[in-house]
């Protein structure tokens, strides 16, 4: 079915698919002016893709590869049902394949991950005789670049987990804003009615919108607390350091003090002997403790936060967008006579199942696959440079 773009796209269904493009297109420019000025102001050699070698391609393949092996899996092990069932509903095919399609993202970048998007989506069809559609196509695309620009968050970060939760926290808030605004135009009336499972029922707005904002801060403080729990050696450190530190100040202000009363040498001298006692043996502690937390902190980049961290923001952040407020247009389209509101109450409803099963599926495989395939995306986005 072709688009019905009614005269204002802002206030159209179709908005958050023109969104989209836009910050594609938006994206591809800003690389591109990048990188014109890297090389006008620095003579740096900047690629809008990440330079691929041999390896570099035969990873990109190993993740394609990985993606279709699972749908074409689960088709045969169902015994062909699983695949009526996407030919009949793509949209869940799209929801399965976009797991890896992510994985690819978070590993490869924004551009990249588009490319990973569009041919996972393209040769599952082909090999698991499904039906193409090109909103689901548009869906796979959407779901390899938000996990690109995850990526560019850890590579902006410059693997502080600290830095990339601040910043993905910020990316949350702006997808649930999205998605608040998608759901304010598409309403009808106020009310979502929704039909699923045989019940039937209206919904209110704000019911939707709490409940999503609901999960949205859920998901914020529990990145939150992820990020202290697997710390806190790391801040134990630094608070010791920070005493080391306030107690080196306070014996060289207590030597001069000292030094400058000159009657009654004895006494002074007793007390000066007496705190430089205490005074190295409280910092002879807290040396010891500060070597032994040391050697048990881990670099960021190794830590389970920093992987479980961006993937649960990219739960948010390019789920929601893409399964909210994409994916229930053309949901519509293929069943014709469910109407868009139920999708979206659908969508909405087993939202936090999918952030669930999604966060708890992708951050071991990207964790290993991360270590396997040892591709650093900043490194390749630099060919050559004359300072």
């Amino acid at each position: 079915m072709p688009f019905d773009i009614e005269t204002n796209i802002f206030t159209s269904k179709y908005v958050s698919i023109f969104l989209f493009f836009l910050l594609v297109t938006l994206t591809i420019l800003f690389l591109i002016i990048k990188k014109i000025y890297l090389f006008y102001k620095y003579r740096i050699y900047f690629n809008i893709f990440p330079k691929l070698n041999s390896k570099g391609i035969s990873n990109i393949s190993m993740v394609i590869s990985i993606s279709i092996a699972i749908i074409i899996i689960l088709t045969v092990l169902s015994a062909g049902i699983l695949g009526i069932f996407f030919r009949a509903y793509p949209g869940w095919r799209s929801t399965i394949e976009g797991i890896l399609i992510k994985i690819g993202g978070l590993m490869f970048g924004p551009i990249i991950g588009l490319f990973i998007g569009a041919i996972t989506d393209l040769l599952t069809v082909i090999l698991t005789a499904g039906m193409f559609h090109y909103g689901y196509f548009i869906a796979a695309l959407a779901y390899g670049f938000f996990a690109g620009l995850i990526r560019t968050v850890i590579n902006i970060s410059k693997n502080k987990t600290w830095n990339c939760l601040v910043i993905v926290s910020v990316l949350c808030l702006l997808a649930c804003s999205w998605i608040t605004y998608f759901l304010t135009i598409t309403a009808t009336d106020g009310e979502f009615h929704i039909e699923f499972l045989g019940v039937s029922k209206n919904l209110p707005l704000y019911f939707l919108l709490i409940f999503l904002w609901s999960i949205c801060s859920g998901v914020i403080v529990l990145m939150y607390i992820i990020f202290l729990c697997n710390n806190t050696k790391k801040i134990r450190l630094a608070i010791l350091n920070n005493n080391l530190k306030n107690k080196y100040l306070l014996t060289q202000k207590h030597y001069t003090n000292l030094f400058k009363k000159k009657n009654n040498l004895d006494k002074v001298n007793f007390k000066f002997m007496s705190f430089k006692k205490k005074s190295f043996k409280f910092i002879d502690y807290y040396d010891k403790r500060i070597n032994e937390l040391a050697a048990k902190v881990k670099p960021d980049n190794q830590t389970f936060s920093f992987f479980f961290i961006p993937v649960l923001a990219l739960t948010i952040f390019g789920e929601g967008i893409t399964s909210i407020t994409i994916m229930p247009v053309f949901d519509s389209q293929l069943s014709g006579n469910v109407p868009i509101d139920d999708w979206i109450g659908i969508r909405m409803i087993i939202f936090p199942v999918i952030i669930v099963v999604n966060s708890f599926i992708i951050t071991p495989i990207f964790s290993i696959t991360n270590k396997m395939v040892s591709f650093n995306y900043a490194d390749n986005l630099i060919v050559k440079s004359k300072i």
